[in-house]
């Protein structure tokens, strides 16, 4: 009866700790990228790991404030202009929808709206979202200096873990940490070129449209691809808003342009992706995405398919190969083991 009371009791810390917790897992992320880019950066030049990290990390912070900067001004004139152009697309929507039959019953019942208790709330949600926004970049900071912290001294926290397991389970402890930092590096891998290549696309498709703030919606759309099968779909939206505030024709080939791309990814760049990146199937990543998000908001669905591939590495190694006794009787005949498609060397 302890024992269960214990469990239920570290269960509800877990639960009500779930904020800091994601926190701690994006600190794991951030570690994981700048430790595999000052290994690289250390391999290819033979210089000292805690400098190459500290280059890392300067260049880093250095490349989001170029982008600003070089693009900033850019970018703000085309984001004035996106929110002058949204509005009046959905006022040229509301006329179209206005001629319809249902289109008029919900307009109708729209009136009967209390302005003034729906002006409260929006200023009331407008002050939500302004702190909701310190409270990311606040999250921000926190998880960049922790993911530096975990990153200069990785050896200090993996042995750390590892005296928690049993002496005679530590060797597979071992194992399983380096199987989960590989499986997260090749996963930002992938991810980072996935981002890059539809966020250009979609930007240079836009502007042979001539669709306005191209570069704000490929930016968008290179954020979107953070979110696994939805944000592709989610970031067709604004572009289509705009489109439609220039004429039909356009919406029409905004469609088409994002189905181009959607099909050049599927069949050309994540086939060459898997081959050296996680790969997560995509029934998998779409339960994921729709239970994260549903446990733990906007934070669970970011981290969705980054905590997925990790759940599937644990199940994988402690669950199937230890506990059950090996994995599938095709997979023992691999010269090596693998995880999630791809062979696990040590980190």
């Amino acid at each position: 009866m302890l024992i269960a009371i214990a469990l239920g009791l570290l269960l509800l810390l877990l639960w009500e700790a779930a904020d800091l917790l994601l926190i701690g897992f994006g600190a794991v992320m951030m570690a994981v990228m700048l430790s595999a880019s000052s290994n690289a950066l250390s391999r290819y030049t033979g210089m000292r790991r805690s400098l190459a990290l500290a280059l890392t990390s300067v260049l880093l912070v250095a490349i989001v404030a170029g982008v600003f900067t070089l693009f900033g001004s850019q970018l703000g004139a085309q984001m004035a202009q996106l929110t002058q152009t949204i509005p009046a697309s959905l006022n040229r929507l509301r006329g179209t929808l206005g001629d319809t039959v249902w289109g008029k019953r919900l307009f109708d019942e729209l009136r009967n709206v209390d302005l003034a208790s729906a002006g409260s709330s929006m200023v009331a949600r407008a002050f939500g979202a302004f702190t909701s926004l310190l409270g990311v970049l606040t999250d921000g900071l926190l998880i960049f200096f922790s993911g530096l912290y975990l990153a200069a001294q990785p050896d200090l926290y993996r042995d750390g873990l590892i005296s928690l397991v049993p002496p005679a389970h530590r060797p597979r402890a071992r194992e399983v940490l380096d199987a989960l930092y590989h499986a997260l590096r090749q996963w930002l891998l992938g991810q980072l070129v996935s981002m890059i290549a539809v966020g250009v696309l979609f930007a240079i498709a836009l502007s042979l449209i001539g669709v306005p703030s191209p570069l704000v919606l490929g930016l968008i759309a290179a954020l979107s691809e953070f979110i696994p099968l939805l944000g592709p779909v989610l970031a067709t939206i604004p572009a289509m808003l705009v489109a439609l505030s220039q004429s039909s024709a356009e919406v029409v080939w905004v469609v088409v342009a994002f189905l181009i791309i959607q099909q050049t990814e599927s069949n050309l760049l994540v086939p060459f992706i898997q081959r050296r990146a996680a790969h997560l199937p995509p029934v998998v990543a779409l339960f994921a995405t729709v239970l994260f998000s549903l446990m733990f908001g906007v934070a669970g669905l970011l981290f969705a398919v980054p905590l997925a591939v990790s759940a599937m590495v644990l199940v994988k190694m402690v669950y199937v190969e230890s506990i059950l006794g090996g994995a599938p009787e095709d997979e023992q005949q691999l010269p090596r083991r693998r995880i999630l498609g791809r062979p696990v060397g040590r980190a």
